[in-house]
């Protein structure tokens, strides 16, 4: 192993075997034995890639792309099938947080039985152990026993445990998404202390953003194999070019509707400023968002929706024909609604367009049609949040008689 590597994976693949028909009798046994009931499964495919000593690298994809087989085969939860993954320093993991509680034992019982399983002495967990109750907000409930927890104590626990332990290395999955706001921001600023002290984190998760602020680094995976690796940012950006690839977040998808549906959402489409559908718009300019729909009868109540939401599921932008005070009844047949954006100020990014029609006045839904269309948004690196505007900046110093004055 390269002395500055902390984790290297070599040419790693993981077959499982997925079974058709299960024998339920004694019989069915002996008639199939031999019989190919099952299919060969990659869930990865030669993956290989080196993480060096206080890196932190990224894991991303979409669900069904084998990142938690990767992390598994990482941490030893699963062997693989063939290559080798090489570790180098004290591993700890938060993949499933609590696994391992017993739910008759107490709070206290189960840091100590936890700890244990991680390989830590009785007396470095004694050491250590007010510092995790105080991380975990448990100090009132640590003697309760674990089955009375509610599944936010439960999860805060399981992650105090895990990151008071002091690794080297750290795999870490999508664990920043459990828990309430303050603490998912307490836990983002321990794996921060954690990268200053130099450990090795190896990091899942769903947020675009959240990936780029943590990582320097980020592999992506997809259908199991290693599609890129690179910078967090040129990662991040591969993985929406491919999710803007998929049939299912084409602009413009169809859907079937049901006959006895009054109106419905077949598609939606982001338009370019000359009126075409397309997958990527530049901050700032113009844009529309053109829903189509199917109208099985006349309909003189219906609120057209759409929403824009970025890819950690927040919702940047909605409007609907109601607020713009456009009351048009429909008639039976297919049509487009179609919505202007005089500029879309967005930073650079994934987006989902979601679309529904609503029955006026009340909160029912003729339709909804989530995520119908995807698309980028290319912005000037200057603008990092969810808006971006331009940025100009200068610096300005008083000489030190002004300086003297104003105090």
């Amino acid at each position: 192993m390269t002395t500055d590597n902390a984790i290297e994976v070599q040419d790693l693949s993981k077959r499982f075997k997925l079974y058709h028909e299960k024998a339920t009798s004694l019989k069915e046994r002996v008639v199939n034995f031999r019989k190919n009931a099952y299919e060969d499964f990659w869930a990865l495919k030669d993956v290989s890639f080196e993480v060096k000593e206080g890196e932190t690298v990224g894991i991303v994809g979409r669900n069904g792309s084998g990142k938690s087989t990767l992390l598994k085969c990482v941490t030893g939860i699963l062997r693989p099938t063939s290559g080798q993954v090489v570790l180098r320093g004290q591993l700890s993991s938060l993949l499933e947080l609590g696994a391992g509680f017993q739910s008759e034992l107490s709070g206290r019982d189960n840091v100590f039985l936890n700890a244990s399983l991680l390989g830590i002495p009785v007396k470095e967990v004694a050491r250590r152990f007010d510092d995790i109750v105080a991380f975990a907000e448990l100090e009132h409930f640590i003697d309760n026993q674990v089955k009375f927890y509610s599944s936010g104590m439960y999860v805060r626990l399981g992650f105090a445990i895990a990151i008071n332990m002091e690794p080297d290395i750290l795999v870490v999955d999508e664990v920043l998404a459990v828990g309430d706001e303050s603490f998912q921001a307490k836990c983002l600023e321990k794996i921060r202390e954690m990268q200053r002290g130099g450990v090795t984190i190896l990091f899942v998760s769903h947020s675009a953003d959240l990936t780029k602020k943590v990582c320097s680094r980020a592999v992506v995976l997809q259908h199991g194999e290693m599609l890129f690796m690179g910078s967090a940012k040129d990662a991040i950006d591969s993985y929406h070019d491919n999710i803007v690839e998929q049939d299912q977040l084409a602009p413009g998808t169809p859907r079937t509707l049901h006959p006895d549906q009054p109106i419905g959402v077949e598609s939606a489409s982001i338009l370019s400023t000359d009126g075409r559908s397309t997958d990527e718009v530049d901050s700032g300019g113009p844009a529309g968002i053109t829903i189509a729909y199917r109208a099985n009868r006349d309909v003189d109540d219906a609120v057209f929706m759409v929403e824009i939401q970025n890819d950690s599921g927040a919702i940047v932008f909605a409007s609907n024909t109601d607020a713009l005070e456009f009351y048009q009844p429909i008639t039976e047949g297919t049509g487009e609604m179609v919505f202007t954006l005089e500029s879309l100020p967005l930073s650079s990014g994934l987006y989902m367009v979601n679309a529904a029609i609503r029955k006026r006045g009340t909160d029912h839904d003729y339709d909804r049609f989530d995520r119908a269309a995807a698309f980028k948004v290319s912005a000037p690196r200057s603008s990092l949040g969810i808006i971006a505007t331009p940025v100009h900046v200068q610096l300005e110093s008083l000489d030190r008689t002004t300086r003297d004055r104003a105090v």
